[in-house]
């Protein structure tokens, strides 16, 4: 025992391609070698970075048997190779380590965590397995150094710690809560999120008590993102129906910071399959809270808790309309309305028994409540609406017009005529309601409700004829003929105001390129008020059809406008009127490029980048020949804009931008160095050689700008651009430039590239540069 060579011999055999050569070589093993035979064990562990996986897997079989568990030589040898360039290497030393530390032994923990961060996923994946076998069950010391890691932002550094964690905590460790808990109030969100949900999902069985009390104890917690954390928790880990649980969130609600409560209210969403009843119980404390943001997420709640019809939570719910606050019975009704179906007795009886409540904002609600539940043409129900719509309180009236599209059938003329009334109501809220209540009441271009209509439209009120509008809008097919006669005839009326709502009307029911609608915006594309420009513009770009002249010559001239948004519109406008690089459309934006004013010139840049096509050599030239315009925002304007519109690759455009880093401007200089990633691909040769031209520049803002230039176009450490740059150390006139030679290869080279180094060392050492 012990001979060397007899060992060397019998180790090469782990190599060999046949699995009983390798398994007679590893019981040869143990009779040659001595147990702890430190020569035998270096030469095992140098077996980890073997090409040969047989060899590999050989090697914890063999030191099973020719070393002690918790040998420290073992440890050591073995350990060396869990940092090993090769990932088969440090593969094999985690498998090894299983037959070198004994079950239990913490120094087994403290080297594998470290595999849980490594490149390789087979080994993270590896690592935590073997501590799951090595870790003390439940164990301290393990379950802290492995929750650690939890909270890498690496998704898989943290999926491999939770399933060492899973392996060494089990279920229910208290320990392990521990940990998460304070994994779940970590900085990071995404930390938060998977400690949540996947570590509570991995350690704690549902309905969990130790569990739901680290969710409830964070529930608490000041930071909206730690409650976040904890409901996203509870829904991990409770079980559903448990009266206890909700009774403990219920407690929640009574907590006097309004973010807790909310997440509270958040909370009942996990508690309960849809319809238990002590979830409703609770909620309904949630529409008696002071803020309004409160009452809301509980009326929300409801309709997520529970069935549609579920009578006990419409009656919990019916008792709040009795509560003192106005605000809290308007969220009864609400939430009423929201889990109530049409027709249901019980929400329909008692919406009834309260639509003459003294309080004019409970009938409001009331008669919106109906509007959603009740079976269209009840009798009694349209009555009690009917009363309300003469009521002194606008907010009565729209609640009773919205309830009257919803409960009457279409086509009824009494309640079109009822609608029509409504629409010049003083109150916007009851035009607004009027207005839409007509795609409920009117049958699709009908002649009636039309004809209602149209009074309104000729009305000296702007607010009215704007809810005439609206309220055509939802009856009549686009460009129906009736609908655009009975409009256009309005346009003889003598009021310029209602000439000019025409427009606006037109715009929202007539075909595309109609003549009547193209004629009245165009009276308006001149007129002094912006907003109306903006709208006859709007109007022109919805119903010209593509590259319309006419419609192209209009937009146009918005480019001359002084304001910059009315500009910007036009420049819009052509993007959807014209198809890119029609000619027709260019040339009109080519004739503004030497307009008198700047904003102008401009904006004529900027349209012509938009319509032209990449790579359009005409568009490239007339921006190109801007660079020369007498302004210098024109000019640097021009520049930036020559990447965008020139083919990514182009030798010319290449050239023809790198050349603006020798402009006079320094705006125009940084321009281009703006321009050159959009026409030159990272690393072209080409792109390099033009512009570390520059780089002998005398002037030393070009030299600087080429440099700023290529670290655009480069990689970092690109070797022709370090060769390019290092040529200039040895420029035999220009201090300067041999100086800029040095910050370029700087900024295009890696630190400790050679090929930076060495000529800069050189060039320092003649003493060239500084």
């Amino acid at each position: 025992r012990g001979n060397e060579l007899a060992i060397t011999e019998v180790i090469a055999r782990l190599s060999h391609t046949s699995l009983e050569t390798r398994l007679a070589a590893v019981k040869a093993l143990g009779l040659v070698s001595k147990v702890g035979q430190e020569f035998t064990i270096r030469a095992l562990a140098a077996c980890l970075c073997s090409e040969s996986l047989g060899a590999r897997e050989s090697v914890p079989a063999a030191l099973r048997i020719v070393a002690e568990p918790g040998d420290e030589f073992t440890i050591v040898t073995v350990s060396e190779y869990l940092s090993h360039d090769i990932a088969e290497a440090r593969l094999a030393a985690v498998h090894a380590l299983v037959s070198v530390f004994p079950r239990g032994d913490d120094r087994a923990v403290d080297f594998l965590v470290q595999r849980l961060e490594d490149d390789d996923d087979e080994i993270k994946n590896a690592a935590a397995q073997v501590i799951g076998i090595l870790a003390k069950p439940q164990g301290g010391h393990a379950i802290t150094v492995v929750a650690r890691r939890l909270g890498f932002l690496d998704a898989k550094i943290r999926d491999a710690a939770l399933l060492a964690l899973s392996l060494v905590a089990g279920r229910g460790c208290l320990t392990a809560f521990e940990e998460v808990e304070a994994l779940m109030q970590h900085d990071e969100e995404v930390v938060r999120t998977y400690a949540a949900r996947h570590g509570l999902g991995k350690l704690a069985r549902r309905g969990d008590p130790e569990a739901i009390a680290v969710c409830l104890r964070l529930l608490v917690r000041p930071e909206l993102d730690v409650r976040n954390a904890a409901l996203l928790g509870l829904k991990t880990v409770v079980k559903k129906n448990v009266v206890e649980t909700t009774t403990s969130v219920s407690e929640v609600l009574a907590h006097e910071d309004l973010g807790v409560r909310l997440s509270g209210i958040e909370a009942h969403r996990f508690l309960g399959e849809k319809g238990f009843p002590e979830v409703s119980s609770s909620l309904a404390a949630g529409l008696e809270m002071p803020e309004a943001e409160a009452r809301k997420a509980a009326s929300l709640m409801f309709r997520a808790t529970t069935e549609p019809g579920d009578e006990h939570a419409i009656r919990v719910v019916s008792l709040r309309l009795e509560n003192p606050s106005v605000e809290v019975r308007r969220s009864a009704l609400e939430t009423i309305a929201k889990i109530a179906p049409r027709g249901h007795e019980v929400a329909v009886d008692e919406g009834l028994l309260r639509l003459r409540h003294p309080l004019l904002a409970v009938r409001d609600f009331v008669a919106r409540g109906l509007a959603k539940i009740v079976v269209r043409s009840d009798d009694r129900t349209f009555e009690a609406l009917r009363t309300l719509l003469a009521d002194e309180n606008p907010e009565v009236r729209a609640a009773a017009t919205k309830a009257l599209g919803s409960c009457m059938e279409p086509g009824d003329e009494q309640a079109a005529l009822a609608a029509g009334q409504m629409l010049e109501d003083e109150s916007a809220t009851v035009r607004l309601a009027a207005a839409n209540v007509f795609e409920q009441v009117a049958v699709r271009n009908d002649l009636f409700p039309l004809s209602v209509v149209q009074q309104y439209l000729e009305n000296k009120d702007e607010a009215v004829r704007s809810a005439a509008t609206r309220a055509l809008t939802k009856f009549v097919d686009r460009a129906e003929p009736g609908a655009v006669r009975c409009v256009a005839s309005s346009l003889e009326n003598p009021d310029p105001a209602v000439r000019r709502h025409v427009a606006k009307t037109m715009r929202a029911i007539a075909d595309k390129d109609d003549p009547t609608v193209l004629e009245v915006v165009s009276r308006y594309l001149e007129d002094a008020r912006k907003e109306v420009r903006e709208d006859a513009l709007w109007t022109l770009q919805q119903h010209a059809k593509p590259n319309s002249h006419n419609a192209i010559d209009s937009v146009s001239v918005r480019l001359e406008h002084s304001h910059s948004e009315t500009r910007l519109a036009a420049i819009q406008g052509l993007t959807r009127l014209a198809r890119k690089g029609d000619s027709y459309v260019l040339e009109q934006i080519a004739s503004r490029l030497d307009h008198t004013t700047v904003h102008a010139r401009v904006a004529a840049l900027q349209a012509l980048v938009k319509i032209s096509p990449k790579g359009h050599a005409e568009s490239f030239n007339r921006i190109r020949g801007k660079v020369a315009d007498e302004d210098l925002e024109v000019r640097a304007f021009a520049a930036r804009k020559l990447g965008q519109i020139a083919e990514k690759g182009d030798l010319e455009s290449i050239q023809s931008v790198a050349s603006l880093l020798e402009h006079r401007d320094r705006e125009v200089r940084l321009a281009a160095v703006a321009s050159l990633p959009d026409v030159a691909p990272k690393g072209d040769r080409r792109a390099i050689q033009a512009v570390g031209a520059r780089l002998v520049n005398s002037d030393e803002g070009v030299r600087r700008a080429a440099v700023v230039g290529l670290t655009r176009i480069t990689s970092r450490g690109d070797n022709y651009a370090v060769e390019l740059c290092a040529r200039h150390l040895k420029h035999p006139d220009d201090p300067g430039v041999r100086q800029d030679a040095v910050w370029a290869l700087r900024q295009v080279g890696l630190p400790n590239q050679e090929k930076v180094v060495l000529p800069v060392a050189r060039a320092w050492s003649h003493l060239q540069v500084r």
